[in-house]
């Protein structure tokens, strides 16, 4: 499979082809028209000229001798003494002929040039490409040029900013010019602080806001995925306003069972502030993603640091420049990749297989079919009616989204201010989430030595949700099951056998909602004595509330028709955080040698409020949840929550002639968390860099722009446990005593572990970045090495201690692994660009040690030696075959059950049978991502693949064998006497271990999006007083490539997939505009 998807991809690209125009232009014409000499030019450069006839008329002969000259050099020649002149337009490749005005007699202009910030450029060239006049700005940015003209353009340059050129109009003229951003310049977020690509010493990636927006997700994290290497993002749900899960390097900790997903999250800081996930934050207002990966990075995060650390920067206001921008798309969405389930005539099939697989002692048993499907199915079946639940249930469902921001300056004022709404509807009736985002940014220099600012947003969220039911009963009911009753009423239990209830009666009696509240920000204060010493503070308030309430009618299967079965249930919950972080940062060049020094201390506080109550046995459904004092009260609870985390830290980089770069970071950290004595913890990291492209015998080498080696190593942590860990817990409890009296009563439910401590993650990494050709080819490598000791989870106890469990440090876990990503600019000439970006990483995972020197612990799972998440099962070996029905027989088995080997020959299948077949985790991902342009058309698709990994396909598990012979199934090749290569269990006999047969392997190649976009002329759209007017259509999961035969491989072991949501394809169209 992989290697036919690398061959399509492979085609795909050598097919795209463009062509590209000459610009350097060779003429020799005596007396020629006018005419005739455009005809030349057109043939050589590709631009197209328009004129008038009329106005064509007056021009004169043309005698040139040109060669090899410049489109704008040759036109001038030609155009030398004629009574016309012309204007080129180089996004449309056009030349526009007019006639020639009276010159308007010469005026001055002048101006201001500054920087982002509105600093004052000094010594900016300014140039009048008419009359070849020049300026400079002087000390405060100020220039006074003179010009022909209004029409006469300005063109600004200056070296390490990008030149600008501009019409030089009648009025005073403000011009902001912007750094020039190559990938070495790059600025990049670190903890704390900024640094050039160049001086990094650690394992950094990152996504700008273009890529981001790029991909059309409504989801800042989805957008990531595929794009940068060791960082594996995933889907967490699938249903509408669903996250995703990030895991940087591999895991990091233990779990059991099979669903391990979000196992070990990192850490996510917005702005300087720390937030659970960036789920609910419009990507529209992200400037730029930065992920600290190895130790040394992340150390100055302490705690938090150890598996990861995602850096979100928002979008700020810059100085001199206003804009208003509109990005908004609308998407029509179908369920992709829908399991195969069985037809009426295959169900039928499949339920005489299965009985005479329960009577396959007999050969000659042939079942009545009228009494194997009862009376109501068989007559459908007579009939040829039958009925496609998931086709009557499942929709076309709809997403749009809009975004528009204002971002722009006043009097040593920035601002950006945001306002977003994305509403999803799912594809069940009932199922949608809506999204509305506003979000603001303030910066004011008050004077040289103060500045304040403020970075405030908030999200709304809604989620409504049908019956988690309806998916499970849609696939569970039979194609000869009825939807209606004799009187057109909704037949409460459409087999009229079993309790599965009619999905659409669960579709309207049975929904939740969740409302959801967040609203966070920062605050600072920065004080600048001197121009290379800063201190700031910043006080970041986190605050979200959240309310969700669900109802479950009588109409419903856990309603069983009857009010007395109804049930409500509400829950609330509060939880108030802030950080406040001081922070004195140097930063001091002498001569060759440039210092950067941080030191800081921190403060973080959070307090959670939670409370729950649940009723039952309503009068009516038509209370719905919102008057739970009707029903009966069944339960209350409140809880309340406190954390705190005091840190003090510091950094120090050093540079030597841009060639030799070192970094140190130290941190320490007191979590109240842990136990006491055990609270504090000491995190340092030491990298160091060596820039060889920088050393004398390799700066003549032009095609090497950058050579850099990186090493390091760190130790960060984690204190990832419930806040009370190490302390005894109390719950309440009610014990009956005869047949009338309760008593309510508390008793200590954990016990205290007063040695609980720090998780610690040591980490090794080597690094090399690369870059040739002035930025057309460039890339990194990395391998590293990292451990975590003291791995906190639950250890068994004897009984005898009045616990089974006690929360303590009792494993160990190391990941290996190599990155590599590669950027190439492969074609780019003045009218198409093709650029290709590709990372591909693995992972290599295994526990080093367990409690108390255990080499295995085989109920959850776990063993040294192998990895987190080993797939430890039974070696298949086919199934047992009608030949060996007696050696079957001993294992209480028969001819169709799963075969696997008795590898103790005990006789019996047991756990000494089991061998290690795999992961559940990927041995390697990797994504690549193709944009191309031509002209004002741009085209971009992404591909990404999680290879080598196992999934417990909890679908399978749900529907590959019905627990009621009424049920439905799914089409599987199922083994019978007539069909011995089937590749499934008989039905009807013992099967054996099935869970060798929901082990699937779940690799897969998967098409992320396809995005095509048209930008409209400037020339054009600049009449409107628009900047930009891009219109796009793009589709979002268009392909996927695997052997998994469930919903979607990358969801295959969620545990949700008992009653899983499918994923979806959308189709999306929508502008993007600027003025």
């Amino acid at each position: 499979m992989m290697k036919l998807t690398m061959i399509i991809l492979t085609m795909a690209i050598i097919q795209v082809s463009a062509a590209s125009f000459a610009q350097k232009i060779t003429l020799k014409k005596t007396n020629a028209s006018l005419e005739q000499v455009f005809d030349d030019i057109r043939n050589q450069s590709g631009y197209d000229f328009f004129y008038n006839l009329t106005l064509i008329k007056s021009a004169k002969p043309v005698t040139v001798n040109i060669k090899n000259a410049e489109l704008e050099d040759a036109l001038a020649q030609i155009f030398n003494n004629q009574p016309l002149t012309y204007t080129i337009t180089r996004e449309d490749k056009a030349v526009v002929i007019k006639e020639r005005k009276a010159p308007a007699p010469p005026h001055a202009v002048t101006g201001k040039v500054v920087d982002e910030q509105g600093t004052p450029l000094i010594g900016v060239v300014v140039k009048c490409k008419v009359n070849n006049a020049v300026a400079s700005t002087d000390v405060n940015g100020n220039f006074t040029i003179t010009v022909p003209d209004d029409n006469a353009v300005l063109s600004f340059t200056y070296i390490g900013y990008k030149p600008i050129e501009i019409a030089a109009g009648h009025s005073s003229l403000s011009i902001t010019m912007q750094q020039t951003v190559s990938a070495l310049n790059e600025v990049v977020v670190v903890g704390y602080g900024t640094q050039k690509r160049t001086d990094l010493t650690g394992a950094l990636s990152s996504v700008s806001n273009d890529k981001l927006v790029a991909t059309h997700f409504n989801n800042a994290i989805q957008s990531l995925a595929g794009q940068l290497p060791g960082v594996d993002v995933t889907t967490s749900s699938t249903k509408p306003g669903g996250g995703f899960d990030i895991s940087i390097r591999g895991q990091n900790t233990i779990k059991s069972g099979t669903d391990l997903s979000g196992i070990n999250p990192p850490l996510y800081v917005l702005d300087g502030i720390y937030v659970s996930s960036i789920n609910d934050i419009s990507p529209t207002d992200i400037e730029r993603i930065d992920v600290l990966k190895d130790a040394s990075s992340t150390a100055i995060y302490g705690s938090r640091g150890a598996n990861g650390v995602v850096i979100v920067t928002t979008r700020k206001g810059k100085q001199g420049k206003n804009s208003v921008e509109y990005i908004g798309s609308a998407s029509v969405n179908s369920v992709m990749n829908l399991p195969h389930f069985t037809t009426a005539t295959e169900w039928v099939q499949y339920r005489i297989d299965r009985s005479k697989g329960q009577n396959y002692t007999n050969p000659a048993y042939e079942p009545n079919l009228a009494t194997l499907l009862g009376q109501a199915a068989y007559n459908n079946y007579q009939a040829g009616n039958s009925i496609s639940w998931p086709d009557e249930i499942l929709k076309k469902s709809y997403t749009q989204s809009h975004a528009v921001s204002l971002n722009g300056s006043a009097e040593k004022l920035t601002y950006s201010l945001g306002a977003a709404i994305n509403s999803e509807k799912g594809e069940i009736e009932g199922d949608g989430y809506t999204r509305y985002n506003v979000s603001a940014a303030l910066n004011k220099q008050i004077n040289n030595t103060f500045k304040i600012g403020t970075n405030i947003y908030t999200a709304y969220e809604i989620a409504t949700g049908a019956s988690p039911e309806t998916f499970r009963t849609i696939y569970r009911l039979n194609p000869l099951t009825d939807k209606y009753n004799a009187d057109g009423s909704l037949k409460f239990y459409p087999d009229g056998i079993t309790t599965i209830t009619n999905p659409f009666l669960e579709e309207k009696n049975r929904h939740t909602q969740t409302n959801n509240t967040h609203v966070f920000g920062n605050m600072y204060l920065e004080v600048k004595p001197l121009n290379w010493l800063k201190f700031t503070t910043t006080f970041a308030p986190d605050i979200n509330h959240t309310e969700g309430a669900s109802y479950i009618g009588s109409m419903t299967k856990t309603g069983a028709g009857a009010l007395a079965n109804s049930s409500a249930q509400y829950q609330a919950g509060r939880t108030i955080k802030y950080t406040w972080d001081n922070l004195l940062q140097a930063d001091k060049t002498w001569g060759d040698h440039s210092v950067n020094l941080l030191l800081g201390a921190s403060q973080y506080k959070s307090a959670i409020m939670t409370s729950a109550e649940a009723a039952r046995a309503f009068p009516t459904d038509a209370y719905d949840w919102y008057n739970l004092g009707a029903g009966t009260m069944s339960s209350m609870s409140t809880n309340y929550i406190q954390e705190q985390l005091s840190s003090f830290f510091g950094r120090v980089n050093y540079d030597y002639k841009g060639r030799y770069l070192l970094t140190a970071t130290a941190r320490t950290d007191g979590s109240s968390k842990l136990a006491e004595g055990h609270k504090w913890a000491f995190f340092p990291s030491a990298a160091l860099g060596w820039r060889i492209s920088e050393e004398e015998f390799l700066k003549d080498k032009t095609a090497l722009s950058n050579l850099k080696l990186r090493f390091s190593y760190g130790v960060s942590g984690n204190n990832g446990v419930s806040p009370y860990s190490s302390f005894p817990t109390v719950a309440n409890a009610r014990y009956l005593f005869g047949t009338t009296s309760v008593v309510n009563t508390s008793s200590v439910t954990r016990f205290a572990n007063k040695n609980l401590t720090w998780e610690r993650t040591n980490e090794f990494n080597l690094g090399v970045d690369f870059e040739l050709y002035k930025g057309r080819i460039g890339g990194t490598i990395d391998v590293y090495n990292r451990r975590t000791n003291g791995i906190i989870m639950n250890r068994v106890m004897s009984i005898l201690n009045g616990f089974t469990s006690l929360t303590d440090n009792v494993g160990s876990v190391n990941n290996k692994g190599i990155e590599f990503s590669l950027n190439t600019t492969n074609v780019k000439t003045d009218s198409f660009s093709w650029n290709t970006s590709l990372n591909v990483a693995s992972n290599s995972n295994k526990i080093v040690s367990l409690a108390d020197g255990s080499q295995r612990d085989e109920a959850n799972g776990w063993f040294v030696g192998q990895p987190v998440g080993v797939v430890w099962t039974y070696d298949q070996v086919g199934y047992w075959s009608e030949s060996e029905a007696a050696d079957a027989k001993k294992y209480g088995l028969a001819p169709g059950s799963i075969k696997v080997r008795d590898i103790d020959n005990s006789g019996t299948i047991n756990n000494a049978d089991k061998v290690f077949k795999g992961s559940l985790f990927p041995k390697w991902t990797g994504g690549i991502t193709n944009s191309f342009a031509y002209k004002n058309i741009d085209l971009a698709f992404t591909v990404t693949t999680r290879q080598g990994q196992y999934s417990y396909s909890q679908f399978h598990g749900s529907y590959s064998l019905e627990d009621n012979e009424n049920f439905n199934v799914l089409k599987l090749n199922y083994w019978t006497p007539q069909n011995t290569s089937g590749t499934w269990v008989r039905p009807g006999v013992p099967s054996g271990p099935m869970e060798v047969l929901y082990f699937q392997k779940t690799a897969y190649v998967r098409v992320g999006y396809i995005n095509a976009g048209y930008n409209l002329p400037k020339g054009l759209i600049g009449k409107v007083g628009l900047s930009k007017l891009r219109v796009f259509a793009s589709c979002q999961n268009p392909f996927i490539f695997t052997d998994y035969a469930g919903w979607d491989p990358e969801i295959a072991g969620r545990d949700t997939q008992t009653y899983g949501y499918p994923m979806t394809r959308k189709f999306m169209f929508g502008l993007d505009l600027a003025f």
